[in-house]
């Protein structure tokens, strides 16, 4: 079929993209050009199209993630099922809190070793979880030590991240099978 010389009406095009979306899409009350794209929530992703003088706006709801600070699809990938996924969950819920305490007291004592040995540890871990701020922190942590440089005492930042990244660990493991 040879459209060429066929007109294209931008608002039966309009009407097919939005009718088509595999969510039920967001579109204001009034006509696509008084959309503003601006004002629209975080799960809305417009995509643009322009052609010669005119434009299309096709709105799309994007399903927003319950997670931040982890990856949970990096572990299913590690672990191939669902029930790997969750020894290997538990797992974490039950050993990285022991090395963030350990880690903690290694920075208290200022004992370079055991913090490069924590924290390179509880790195490992974070990496299994696709948690890649807190992984980028602990590497930090764990540079400093290893080059013998002052250690920090407090690091409220990575307390926080870290009790962040446990609680998506938590959602994680009472998440739907996908």
């Amino acid at each position: 079929m040879n459209d060429f010389h066929s007109p294209i009406k931008f608002s039966k095009i309009t009407i097919f993209v939005v009718t088509w979306q595999p969510e039920k899409p967001y579109w204001p009350s009034s006509y696509p050009e008084a959309f503003d794209v601006a004002a629209a929530p975080r799960a809305i992703a417009p995509c643009r199209i322009f052609t010669g003088q005119h434009r299309l706006t096709a709105v799309t709801t994007v399903k927003q993630s319950p997670y931040h600070d982890i990856d949970p699809q990096v572990l299913m990938a590690a672990a191939g099922d669902r029930a790997t996924f969750l020894l290997l969950s538990q797992t974490f819920l039950e050993h990285a809190p022991q090395l963030a305490e350990r880690l903690h007291d290694g920075l208290r004592r200022q004992d370079a070793t055991a913090v490069a040995s924590a924290s390179h540890a509880l790195k490992g871990m974070a990496m299994l979880i696709g948690a890649t701020q807190l992984c980028a922190q602990l590497q930090h942590i764990e540079n400093t030590a290893r080059q013998h440089h002052a250690l920090p005492l407090h690091q409220p930042s990575l307390h926080a991240l870290f009790d962040r990244v446990l609680s998506e660990v938590r959602t994680s493991i009472d998440a739907p099978a996908a």
